[in-house]
């Protein structure tokens, strides 16, 4: 590896890490506090929305979604379904982690959606790729009048926004969308 690469590299990681760089918390407690940060909205979401926890969209005993409803689609966001995929580089988090978006947005109308998937290393990157690509699908058949918006926090966010024409990435990743019968958004 040439020095220009081992620099970039060291930098990406560098960038990659938060709590090499935060000024907010000593490096030893910035993740600890997100993590807490985020499972506290998560938890305040669940115990005052309207929800569905632990729907399967696989197989049974298979990963799981999270939908919280707003109290009313007249907002102005009441035409969008809201898709969060965790955070937690592919190894940590999942839908317990994933409702930190739900109370601000179910208040404008929004209808918000945490995503879980199978983490590494019980599951490669091809798996969790393709386990985000199949809640892409289901939620298009749950929700065929609304507009998906896909965030969250890697390659899985990126690999589902393909499926929304996203700019970005308008390959789709090389994916046949058109064999799942459903229709772009």
């Amino acid at each position: 590896m040439s020095a220009s690469s081992e620099a970039e590299r060291e930098e990406l990681g560098y960038q990659y890490s938060p709590s090499r760089w935060s000024t907010r918390l000593p490096a030893g407690m910035v993740v600890d506090a997100h993590s807490e940060a985020i499972i506290a909205a998560t938890k305040t979401a669940r115990e005052t929305l309207q929800c569905d926890l632990g729907i399967e969209y696989l197989e049974p005993g298979g990963p799981v979604l999270d939908i919280y409803h707003p109290q009313s689609t007249s907002g102005a966001l009441g035409d969008v379904v809201f898709v969060w995929y965790h955070g937690g580089y592919w190894v940590a988090f999942g839908v317990g982690h994933a409702g930190v978006a739900a109370v601000p947005l179910t208040k404008h109308g929004a209808t918000v959606v945490a995503v879980g998937y199978t983490l590494a290393p019980k599951a490669d990157m091809t798996r969790i790729v393709q386990e985000c690509r199949e809640s892409a699908v289901f939620l298009r058949k749950r929700f065929p009048d609304k507009r998906i918006l896909c965030r969250g926090g890697q390659l899985s966010t990126h690999t589902v926004r393909a499926y929304q024409g996203d700019h970005l990435n308008d390959h789709r990743l090389n994916h046949r969308w058109e064999r799942e019968d459903v229709p772009f958004i």
